[in-house]
């Protein structure tokens, strides 16, 4: 009989608090598919190439799984109580009716535990295909598709996931039925006296209201200008008045809820009733839905940055070359050749040698005595005053100032040989430089350049623009070049220029660098896929023992920002919404049960129930839409902040991350919209409920 009882308890919870239970599924879903990343396709072949990386991400995993889970507990505990309030009378009658208090303890113990099962059974199995979905999706959109995806199942996500979601539960509950059982039958019986929220002077909330306003402004203001990350200072003015903006205006919200309820009381029935029960609830918790608003702030910048960020990542960067070999103690022959012995060279469709160096002064140095010494110093004598001018003169934003001193700082640019650069060129499938004597082409590394360091340099390149190298004087051509010259970090540079072989020879003097870059066979790569030639390759070069560097490391560098930055935001963003949601839902839903006298004493008074349940939805609407509107708003310039923190991308490129973020705002409304109708569906249950005469006891 009592297993039966409480059988039929569990279930009737699961039924009328079905908004909880799905929350808390999807948080299982959360816990599973952040536990399981060590064992997804993407991670496997990261840990190769970036496993230093990789390493201290799996260190920050329990972190964020532990923080996670005290989250959690406080969101179980505080919709619990709702939970318990509504059952007192419940638990009085079982204490009436002769059960002792350790027999309703452990009723309640039971009850949560088998709940708690439930939701385990149910989101494993689900936890477990949306791990496999993720997987394979984040697979094929990094290219790795062509590896084969295997299916995994993490025994230990599965054990992580069930103790640490069955601790919360426990713990919370102790708690919970603790209080429970100790209270006395009488007040059990009886009704919970509501809750009185003390009534301040208007002025009082008019300038709360008005200060908040103001504070939300500046940190929007601060947010859309996206330089709030170049000082500390105003950073924490941001977030500060950010927070503190959102309190003020639901604190002094108020007097727009009372203006509101005397215009609706003269349009419809029970509109003055309805902005009144908002008054009220915005006068006593009005921290609710502030907290509220900025986790579903919090989450919906998340999740958009997360995708945003991730996109800009897993774009695949233009692939010209696939090694690059360089060793200081061989020459290029000497490595052509070990490609030769090792039957390696027929794997490469070409090899492309590229020259690159700094300019030689050809002027003498005295020694002490005064004589000419045989040292020679690289030269001062680099100028590009015009250059710097005309940047200085275009400049209209920070980047194109901070740029023009950047390029008067060069006084030893690097420069690159035309010949080699032409190759690369013509295997980009581009038209080839075509340089004249004192022409010279301006070089922008991508790797330290973005592409709106290149649009101002083509910008500044209009006209005839001319510097100074080694006592002569150059034209600049109008076109950019931003190829790299390397598969990955044999180099980096960020500005450079172009130059006629001749010229290069001369003013190196001979002492520039020279790269071996290899182009592996098309055939080959189609036919077995990029990822295992390069995997393939690397080992049979480790064998012949030529140094190299090669595509596939700077294909994994960029895949771990994409992937880990897009898994922590977006897995962040879902434990924040999940709670913003349910903590303003159970804060409704508590409200309106303690004062279920109110609407019976409607009813009394002729209300019909379709008048009772249209003005508890108007409630609803107010009551979500408010934090909701605000938390979207604020959510554009958080996102701009972080793209601006986190992505170096031209103003084309924004505007396409912003675009993907937005949808990803506008599917967690549609979220958002599903959890208001799932609480209007619980409103109207229980105000049915109330139509029931009430029994006196």
């Amino acid at each position: 009989m009592f297993f039966k009882l409480v059988s039929r308890n569990s279930k009737r919870s699961r039924r009328e608090n079905g908004l909880f239970h799905a929350s808390l599924l999807v948080v299982v879903i959360a816990f599973y598919v952040i536990l399981a990343l060590p064992k997804q396709d993407v991670i496997i072949f990261l840990k190769e190439m970036e496993s230093d990386a990789i390493q201290k991400i799996f260190q920050m995993v329990p972190i964020l799984f532990g923080a996670s889970l005290c989250i959690l507990f406080f969101l179980v505990y505080f919709a619990g109580r709702y939970q318990m309030e509504r059952r007192k009378h419940e638990f009085g009658v079982y204490r009436m009716m002769g059960m002792s208090r350790s027999r309703l303890f452990f009723m309640l113990m039971t009850e949560d535990i088998k709940s708690s099962l439930l939701i385990l059974v149910a989101g494993i199995p689900v936890a477990v295909c949306i791990s496999e979905l993720v997987s394979l999706i984040t697979a094929k959109v990094e290219g790795l598709g062509i590896l084969g995806h295997q299916s995994t199942f993490s025994f230990a996500a599965v054990i992580g996931t069930a103790v640490g979601f069955i601790l919360v539960k426990l713990f919370a509950c102790l708690f919970l039925s603790g209080a429970v059982v100790k209270d006395e039958i009488g007040n059990l019986m009886n009704p919970q006296a509501k809750e009185q929220g003390k009534t301040r002077p208007k002025v009082l909330y008019v300038l709360a209201f008005a200060t908040g306003c103001v504070l939300l402004f500046v940190a929007f203001y601060d947010g859309i200008r996206g330089h709030i990350w170049d000082d500390l200072l105003i950073l924490a003015r941001t977030v500060v008045f950010g927070i503190a903006g959102v309190f003020l205006v639901f604190y002094g919200f108020r007097l727009i809820l009372e203006q509101l309820g005397r215009w609706g009381s003269r349009h419809e029935r029970l509109g003055m009733f309805t902005f009144r029960q908002l008054e009220e609830m915005f006068i006593r918790k009005s921290s609710v839905p502030a907290v509220s608003c900025i986790l579903i702030l919090a989450a919906l910048c998340l999740f958009g940055a997360g995708i945003g960020i991730a996109r800009s990542y897993t774009v695949q960067s233009e692939r010209v070359v696939d090694y690059t070999f360089d060793d200081d103690n061989e020459d290029v022959s000497t490595t052509i050749e070990k490609l030769q012995k090792s039957g390696l060279r027929s794997d490469f469709e070409k090899l492309i040698q590229i020259k690159t160096g700094y300019i030689e002064s050809s002027i003498e140095n005295l020694d002490k005595e005064g004589k000419p010494s045989k040292k020679k110093n690289r030269v001062v004598g680099f100028n590009a005053d015009e250059l710097v001018d005309k940047l200085k003169k275009d400049g209209k934003t920070p980047n194109e100032n901070v740029f023009a001193m950047e390029i008067e700082r060069e006084d030893t640019p690097h420069i690159i040989a035309l010949s080699g650069y032409n190759e690369l060129l013509k295997q980009a499938g581009e038209k080839p430089l075509a340089l004249k004597d004192h022409q010279a082409a301006v070089y922008l590394g991508s790797a330290l350049y973005s592409d709106e360091f290149k649009e101002i340099m083509s910008k500044a390149l209009q006209g005839n623009i001319h510097v100074t190298m080694d006592g002569k004087t150059w034209s600049l051509g109008e076109k950019v070049m931003n190829k790299e010259i390397v598969a990955d970090r044999a180099i980096t540079l960020g500005f450079a220029l172009i130059v006629p072989d001749k010229a290069y020879e001369q003013m190196t003097a001979g002492n520039g660098t020279t790269y071996l870059d290899g182009v592996l066979k098309p055939s080959k790569t189609e036919k077995q896929g990029l990822i295992r030639v390069y995997q393939e390759m690397n080992q049979k070069l480790d064998k012949v023992g030529i140094s190299y560097d090669c595509f596939l490391q700077s294909l994994g560098r960029r895949m771990f920002y994409g992937v880990c930055a897009s898994y922590i935001t977006i897995y962040l963003a879902v434990i924040f919404l999940i709670i913003g949601n349910t903590v303003i839902s159970v804060q409704f839903l508590t409200n309106q049960q303690k004062i279920g006298r109110r609407y019976q004493t409607l009813i009394r008074l002729g209300a019909t129930p379709n008048a009772l349940c249209r003005s508890a939805k108007k409630q609803i609407n107010w009551y979500f839409g408010i934090p909701v509107f605000l938390g979207a708003a604020g959510s554009i310039p958080a996102m701009a902040s972080l793209f601006s923190l986190f992505v170096e991308t031209g103003e084309g490129t924004q505007k396409v991350l912003l675009l993907s973020a937005s949808g990803m705002i506008l599917l967690l409304l549609i979220v958002e919209l599903i959890y208001i109708l799932e609480v209007k569906k619980l409103s109207d249950r229980y105000l049915l409920y109330l139509m029931v005469p009430e029994r006196e006891e």
